[in-house]
C-alpha cells in the first residue's frame, strides 16, 4: 500500500521525448551507434577521466 501524500502532483505514467533538436543541431542519430559501441565510448571517456585524475595526483606529490 502506498500513501497518496508521497505522490508528486505531476506524476506521469510515461515520459516521451522529441529527438528532433538533437538530430537537427547535433546530427545525432540513435541508429548509427550500437549498444556495444555506446558502452565502448562511455568506458573510453571514463578511462580518460581516470587517467587525468591519476596524472594530476602524480604531479601534485
Amino acid at each position: 500500500e502506498v500513501d497518496a501524500k508521497y505522490f508528486r502532483p505531476c506524476e506521469v505514467e510515461q515520459l516521451l521525448g522529441d529527438p528532433t533538436k538533437a538530430r537537427t543541431l547535433l546530427g545525432w542519430n540513435p541508429t548509427k551507434t550500437s549498444f556495444p559501441e555506446l558502452v565502448r565510448i562511455m568506458v573510453e571517456h571514463d578511462m580518460g577521466f581516470v587517467r587525468k585524475l591519476y596524472l594530476k595526483e602524480l604531479l601534485n606529490k
